[in-house]
Formats: structure tokens, sequence, C-alpha cells
């Protein structure tokens, strides 16, 4: 009978020590590392048990079950509610010092937060975030009705698959209203194939990547529009065909190894590259300003390049497109880029709203006579001029690019008075003297 009890007392022990297992606070335990460590009497010892963590009050906030020193088993912990901390309880399975299995992040009215998968210490297997229900107020044509309200369904704001901590496959993120704010894919070793970002659910641009990790293609979006499409080589540089559009203006042609080449056309001209350069004859359009028009011009390039840019040669002439008419705006000529880059040479003419000014070039730099003159026409509509409409205002020479030598400056009279004259002397750009003289209106219209 008395081994039979003995028996007895001995079983229940041991059941009561698997059923109640060593519970510690976590004050009495020592964390080195992964590895937690109890006072023993040859020192400190791998724990095994539980560890406590408690608050002001007392209350349990987390328990670890520690198995050799390892956290194994299960981890949950209660955190206190706050605006910037709305994730109050979670939920952690450990093997061996590393989670594994589910992970579960819990919002303060408890529904989930988060449901990740875990192996060996590494997210694996499918992943879910979710959005905390946001109460809103319903509004009626009467205003807004105090007495109701509604919550928003809880939505998923993030999702994907892990394989041993990498991305696979496709993972998407929604915003508040959910719609779709990103999609991406991932091949076997999480690396990106896909990047397409979105705004308020309308495509904003996309990426496609080649295996090094390098840019495939871009596409970038306005109001959920194409605007710009970009291809590229395995290095990330551009190649291939490229287009984009800004507003009115269209712009395609192609790179080679991120330099253009072969026919391009530029919203505003058309015409050939190569290496990244014009080359040969182009059509170009340009703009005078709001509501003054527009003009185009006629231009070859030769094989010379400064800043970046490519250079004209030959004769140049660009012309205005003035009340349904085309008027010349500007001509003249460069020099062929032989044997030195080209720059403008001989005598150039350019009008304007009012006028027009003749100069003379040479190797770039103004050079010669140079004339300024004023259309009377546009000024005296009802008081035409006898002969040409066109009244010098300004006349004098340049030499290497500065003024040199005698300049008139004709300042115009009104309808009553007379008018000044300035004669200038310059040499190499400074003057060296000055005198006025009056003239008058019939001199004006005579064109004196």
């Amino acid at each position: 009978m008395k081994k039979i009890l003995i028996v007895v007392i001995t079983l229940f022990l041991f059941i009561g020590c698997e059923t109640e297992p060593n519970r510690v606070l976590s004050e009495a335990i020592t964390i080195k590392g992964d590895t937690y460590y109890v006072t023993a009497e040859n020192g400190i010892a791998p724990f095994t048990g539980v560890v406590v963590d408690v608050n002001d009050s007392n209350a349990v906030v987390r328990e670890r079950e520690i198995k050799d020193g390892l956290q194994h088993g299960t981890d949950w912990e209660i955190r206190p509610y706050s605006e910037s901390n709305t994730v109050t309880k979670r939920v952690t399975h450990f093997l061996s010092g590393k989670r594994h299995g589910r992970e579960l992040m819990y919002y303060a009215d408890s529904t989930i937060s988060s449901d990740v998968e875990y192996k060996n210490g590494k997210r694996d297997g499918l992943s879910l975030w979710y959005r905390q229900y946001q109460p809103q107020r319903v509004y009626s044509w009467d205003g807004p009705n105090s007495d109701t309200s509604y919550a928003r369904p809880h939505m998923i704001a993030d999702s994907g698959l892990f394989i041993a901590d990498h991305k696979v496959g496709i993972h998407k993120t929604w915003d508040e209203s959910a719609r779709i704010k990103q999609y991406s894919e991932y091949d076997s070793v999480g690396s990106t194939l896909v990047l397409h970002q979105f705004y308020q659910g309308r495509p904003r641009e996309k990426t496609l990547y080649y295996e090094n990790g390098s840019r495939k293609s871009y596409i970038d979006y306005r109001d959920g529009k194409i605007t710009e499409r970009i291809n590229y080589n395995v290095e990330g540089v551009k190649h291939g065909k490229y287009w984009s559009v800004d507003y009115s203006d269209t712009t395609y042609g192609e790179y080679t190894n991120g330099k253009k080449s072969g026919d391009w056309f530029e919203g505003d001209a058309y015409g050939e590259y190569y290496e990244n350069r014009k080359v040969g004859q182009w059509h170009e359009y340009f703009s005078f300003g709001y509501d003054n028009g527009y003009g185009h011009a006629d231009v070859t390039y030769g094989n010379w390049t400064q800043g970046g840019k490519s250079m004209k040669v030959g004769s140049y002439h660009a012309y205005k497109i003035e009340d349904g008419d085309t008027v010349t705006y500007e001509r003249g000529q460069y020099s062929d880029g032989a044997d030195v880059a080209p720059a403008q040479i001989g005598t150039w003419v350019k009008y304007g709203d009012r006028g027009k000014i003749v100069s003379n070039f040479k190797d770039g730099k103004l050079h010669g006579l140079w004339k300024d003159y004023y259309n009377q026409n546009t000024t005296f509509p009802d008081n035409k001029v006898k002969g040409s409409p066109w009244r010098l205002t300004e006349i004098g020479t340049y030499k290497n690019g500065v003024k040199h030598g005698t300049w008139i400056d004709y300042q115009p009279p009104n309808d009553y008075t007379y008018g000044n004259k300035k004669v200038y002397n310059y040499n190499n750009g400074k003057i060296t003297s000055n005198r006025t003289f009056k003239w008058s209106r019939a001199d004006q219209i005579n064109g004196k």
C-alpha cells in the first residue's frame, strides 16, 4: 500500500511540473544575444520556462516561452494604446530561438493588423497587412446626421508572398480608399521585375527591370495617361524607341547605347541625329510668345558641337507666320565648318515687330556696318511715309565684336517738335566723344 501511494505522489508531482512551467519575472533574467539566462548555483545558466513582464499595476503584459535559453513556443504582448501606437497586441511563435509560424498583430478593437508567416526566422509564405476600421460621418442633403456613423470595412493594405525573406510573385498595396497604390512583381530570388505605382487609383509610373536589377523600360503618366516611354539596355542606358508628349508637343525617336540616332521628331523640329548630334537638314519651329505667332526655319547642321549642342552650317532662313502670310524673320550665313567650328559670317538681317536690324559678322563676331531701322508705317498708319517705310534709327560699325568708329543715334521727334541726333565716337568699345544735333518731323517723313 505504501509503494502504491509513493508512486501516485511521484506521478502527481511529475504531472504538476509539466503543466506548471517555471515562471519568472523578466527582471530575474539576463539576456545575451538571443539567449536567456537565469542565476544558478555556479553562476548563470540557460533558462527554461516562462518569462513574464508586468506593468505598474502588476498586470501581466507579456509572456515568453523559453527552452534551453532560447525562445521556443508562444510570445504574446499587450501594448498600451496611443495615437502613435494603434497596434496593441502581438502573438508570435518561435522555434529554437527563431520566429516560426504565424505572427499576428492586432488593433485595439481586436481586428488583425498583420498576419505574417515565418519559417526558421525568415518570412516565408503569404503575408497580409490590414488597415484599421475608420469610422466616418454619414452626410445627407440636410447636413451631417450626428446619430449615424459607419465603420469603413477592414481593408487589406498590403499583401504578398515571401520565400526565405525574399519577396516573390505579385505584391500589392492599397490606399485608404481601397484604391490600388502599388503593384509589383518579383522573381524567385527577390529581384524586382515590375514596379507599377498609382496615385488615387490612376497610373503614375511603371518600371520594368532586367534580372541584374537595371531598368528595362520606364513609363510615366499624367492624369492617368502615358506621357513618356523610355527603353534601356542591360547596362541601364537608354536604348531603343523613345516617345513623350508634353501637352501639345510630341517627341519620338530612337536611342543607340544612350545616344540619339536616326530620324527624330522633337515637337518643334524634325531631322536626323548621329551619335547624339544633329546632322544634315532640319526643319525647326519656334514660337514668338503668347499671341505673337510662330515661325519655322530650314537649318543645316554639320559635324561640330558646342556645349553638347550641334552647330549650324551654311545658309539660314527663318520665317514667321503673320496674318496668314509667311514672311522672312531672319536670314544669314554660317561658315561651312570644314576646318574650324562654324560661325556666323557676312550680312544678317533680322526683323522685329516694328523694325529690322542689318548686321555683319566675321568668324562669329559682329564686324563691319550695323544698322537699326524703324518701320514708320506701323507707328503712323494715317500718315504713310513717302518712299520706303524704313527709317534709320541707329548706324555704326563693329570691330571684332565691339563698337568702333562713328555711331549715330536718331531719336524720333513727336508731331510738333524737333528730335535729337546724337553722334558718338568709339575706340574699341569705349566712347571718346559725343555731340547732339536737332532734326525735324519732316526730316523723319522724308527719310533723312
